[in-house]
């Protein structure tokens, strides 16, 4: 198929991890480093290991039917004003919820962003702690994805560039999330 994929450390999701140049995934155009292999060939593959997509996408021969989920549109700099390809579709209705930080702090730790291990990728919640006030005032569970802290996005950020937002954020911190 000409594209290599990665699962999620903390859970299910196979995402696209790289589009081999010349192979048919390039010549295609459609598909880009980090979107979310949601099904193949009928096979859904959403909630699937990067172990149990592996022989799906090896076997797929012929004409290729795939449904994707594109996370993350745009750039490195995309912190500016963007408009969407009109290609891409967004999927999801995002949801606003609000943690204090109290003295365990907000009790969660993350996953992902650009020059990830695992590929540039969105920034998804990889635990909820036994303390601090996700678990506390809930409404986050492992595998969000965070859209926005305090009204900065997050999209193209590195994972230390998350990380650093969130430990500098105070008092109440609205997270805007896609579950």
């Amino acid at each position: 198929m000409g594209l290599s994929n990665v699962g999620k450390k903390s859970g299910p999701g196979v995402f696209i991890s790289e589009v081999v140049k010349g192979g048919a995934a390039d010549l295609d155009g459609r598909l880009v480093q980090g979107d979310q292999i949601i099904s193949v060939n009928g096979n859904d593959l959403k909630n699937a290991s990067q172990e149990e997509a592996a022989p799906v996408l090896k076997m797929a021969q012929g004409r290729i039917t795939m449904c994707i989920r594109r996370l993350k549109v745009g750039n490195r700099g995309g912190r500016g004003d963007q408009s969407l390809p009109p290609n891409v579709v967004t999927t999801g209705t995002p949801k606003t919820i609000t943690l204090t930080r109290g003295q365990h702090g907000l009790g969660f730790s993350i996953v992902g962003g650009f020059g990830s291990p695992h590929g540039d990728m969105p920034i998804f919640v990889k635990t909820v702690f036994e303390k601090g006030a996700a678990m506390e005032q809930g409404g986050l569970k492992r595998g969000d994805q965070i859209l926005s802290v305090n009204t900065l996005s997050l999209e193209g950020l590195s994972h230390q560039e998350a990380v650093n937002i969130l430990k500098n954020c105070e008092g109440n911190v609205v997270l805007q999330i896609l579950s």
